[in-house]
């Protein structure tokens, strides 16, 4: 995973501007500080969709390609002891 998708890192790259932000000696610099610290914010809060979405369409193909798989099967080995399928026998 690259660092721009590791959430947890640009967090982390977050709070450590914060840090510098607060030992700054100049307005300007504590508010361009806090500024890129907000940027990590909103970079880290993508990488978390990204990684959402990702997993969501992961799920949705493994349930996809096992979809097939029950239809081709026989019924009766699923549920051999339900009426449905011991009447038809």
């Amino acid at each position: 995973m690259s660092l721009i998708d590791n959430p947890e890192h640009l967090r982390l790259r977050a709070a450590d501007m914060r840090g510098r932000a607060d030992r700054a000696m100049y307005p300007e610099t504590k508010q361009g500080l806090l500024r890129i610290a907000g940027d990590y914010d909103v970079l880290a809060a993508r990488a978390e969709q990204r990684i959402a979405g990702l997993r969501k369409l992961a799920q949705d193909d493994a349930r996809s390609a096992n979809a097939g798989t029950l239809v081709d099967q026989d019924p009766d080995q699923f549920a051999p002891d339900l009426p449905e399928h011991a009447e038809s026998r």
